[in-house]
């Protein structure tokens, strides 16, 4: 053969590859999984009952490794955004209710970026901020809005911290109180799709962002069901909550198939994080969500199409979050910006070619408390953290049982300071058990699955006191705590390799990567401070448009660097108002009693 026409044999093979993925741009369906454990799917584990997704696992692409941030906003801010989420500013714990940030609107989201021809709907789980109309998923490009803005509700009543959160739009839907939200958030995938007109619309690129399986635990009895009374609780009734989403997938699917969507549709499915102690299991992973470890940060996932020229195996490949936003702008013939952190692995996906990372920075904390791990860095095998891993450790069972609480020594570092649970659902309240219509039927604080040892790993030589508040500030500048464990060998991250000297150019070389991100990142925003209800809540729902009040509202914190790390500059005004009067009216009370000779 010469070489002429070999290399038209090998243009015609391009054209077809190009033709058959992306001549016809396809439909998008992206699905997440809210706090879904490793262990929580059909595919990891035969008990779980999840038939559609385990089918459309086995015709399509496992994604062995795909790696998130081990919470929920800043997870979702990479998703949407293409960035690491220590470069989204949203990379410190999660936004509460009234919490006035947002993610950043100078870095575009996906559906921004998406032609005119897709139809883009969010259905399900904001989570990235809303204080402004235009933080919204309707001021961010999206058509169609069906869903809530904060980071969890109850699954019945679609409350949280005191303010109803359910919205069709930017009308409060107040009527769907005792409805569950997952057959709720079904049933607007349903009208989307029965609605959808491809002669005027074309395309569509849907996000279907589940509320389950995050707390509370409420399920169905239907679902709830389909697992023995045997299964200890929470964890019934957890799974029946998966099973529940499996069934409303398999629904959704139905409909794209007898509208013919189907046979041109690219359909994700993922976990925003690991799976929370309290129901879910990572196992054999070692720790949760909120933690920088493997179950906390390595999520199930898969894609599927019958566009894909190879499909039906694993993919072991490395992945970020933050790759799907250039990998399925890639995949509809979209122009990836160049200023951003993600990379295009639509080859590793539809065709399984080799990943093309072979760094992962999964994720950096600056702004203290860090309790949900201060950073993690993996480089080919070797995987670095960075010192606090996060509030849980250890490796559960296949019912999640077995985590401790690393919180646990840390508050006592802390000399007792509250750094964790501050919010009014505190870790007692979180998994009650719930009847099928919402009601708390009893405590389950018993099976909260976590233990708490007599002591566990050193942690103490991770922080230093800082000022008057005695807070504990982790000394990063100084990397006096860090682990190393070597992935390929050793998944489950049982051997801490940081002090062999056989790994110390290793450790070196990783840390001074880590260093260079962290230098580079964006400051993170404080979630925690929170508007007053009064002014982000209207008629007892939680509404946008709440922060053009003046700074003078709410706290104001400012930040400087001590040691290569950020902390807090001083404490809000009226924390020093109130020290600085408790200060003078004792000076006064003792100067009263000395004069009256008490």
């Amino acid at each position: 053969m010469d070489l002429h026409k070999l290399t038209i044999i090998v243009a015609n093979i391009g054209l077809l590859y190009v033709t058959l993925c992306f001549g016809d741009k396809p439909h998008i369906i992206f699905m997440i999984a809210d706090d879904l454990g490793w262990n929580d799917v059909g595919w990891h584990n035969d008990k779980v009952k999840t038939p559609v997704l385990d089918g459309l696992v086995a015709e399509g692409v496992e994604i062995d490794r795909l790696y998130t941030a081990p919470i929920c906003t800043p997870s979702r801010a990479s998703l949407l955004t293409g960035m690491y989420p220590f470069n989204t500013g949203l990379q410190h714990s999660v936004l509460h209710p009234g919490s006035p940030h947002c993610a950043p609107s100078d870095q575009a989201m996906i559906q921004e970026l998406l032609p005119e021809e897709y139809r883009k709907v969010f259905i399900g789980k904001w989570h990235v901020g809303y204080c402004n109309k235009t933080c919204t998923p309707k001021g961010r490009g999206y058509d169609s809005f069906y869903g809530f803005y904060n980071g969890a509700i109850n699954h019945y009543s679609h409350e949280f911290w005191g303010g109803f959160d359910w919205y069709d739009n930017s009308r409060v839907e107040w009527e769907t109180r005792g409805m569950y939200s997952t057959d709720l958030l079904r049933d607007a995938a349903l009208q989307e799709i029965n609605n959808f007109n491809p002669t005027t619309e074309n395309r569509m690129f849907m996000v279907v962002s589940w509320a389950a399986v995050h707390w509370p635990v409420q399920a169905p009895k239907l679902c709830r069901d389909v697992y023995p009374s045997s299964v200890p609780e929470p964890r019934r009734t957890y799974l029946g909550m998966m099973t529940c989403m499996d069934s409303a997938i398999g629904v959704i699917i139905a409909a794209l198939q007898k509208k013919n969507m189907w046979e041109n549709t690219v359909f994700v499915f993922e976990s925003d994080n690991g799976g929370e102690a309290g129901g879910a299991s990572n196992y054999p992973l070692a720790g949760g969500k909120a933690t920088v470890w493997e179950g906390g940060v390595r999520v199930p996932a898969f894609a599927y199409s019958k566009l894909f020229l190879k499909s039906g195996y694993k993919h072991e490949g490395y992945m970020h979050q933050a790759d799907w936003l250039p990998t399925l702008l890639s995949m509809t013939e979209t122009s990836i910006p160049a200023n951003i952190d993600g990379i295009d692995q639509s080859k590793m996906i539809m065709n399984g070619a080799s990943s093309t990372r072979n760094t992962l920075p999964i994720t950096f904390d600056t702004l203290f408390p860090q309790y949900c791990g201060v950073g993690a860095l993996i480089h080919d095998r070797f995987k670095l953290i960075i010192g606090f891993p996060g509030i849980y450790s250890g490796h559960g069972d296949e019912n999640g049982i077995g985590m401790y609480q690393t919180m646990h020594n840390l508050d006592k570092i802390t000399n007792g300071f509250d750094i964790i649970f501050s919010q009014p659902d505190g870790p007692d309240r979180i998994h009650d058990c719930y009847t099928e219509e919402g009601k708390i039927k009893q405590r389950c604080t018993e099976h909260y699955l976590v233990k708490f040892p007599d002591k566990d790993a050193d942690y103490e030589s991770i922080f230093v006191q800082f000022n008057l508040i005695k807070k504990a500030v982790l000394a990063m500048g100084e990397y006096k705590f860090v682990q190393l464990f070597n992935l390929k060998e050793d998944p489950r991250e049982m051997v801490n390799l940081a002090k062999d000297p056989a790994y110390s150019a290793i450790l070196k070389e990783l840390i001074n990567m880590a260093k260079d991100y962290i230098s580079r990142s964006r400051i993170a925003t404080d979630p925690h401070m929170e508007v007053p209800v009064s002014q982000s809540q209207e008629n007892g729902a939680w509404t946008p448009g709440f922060c053009d009040m003046p700074p003078s509202e709410y706290y104001k914190r400012k930040l400087n660097t001590i040691g290569g790390i950020w902390v807090y500059k001083e404490l809000p005004w009226a924390y020093l108002w109130t020290i600085m009067l408790a200060i003078i009216v004792t000076y006064l009370i003792f100067h009263i009693k000395g004069r009256l000779g008490f």
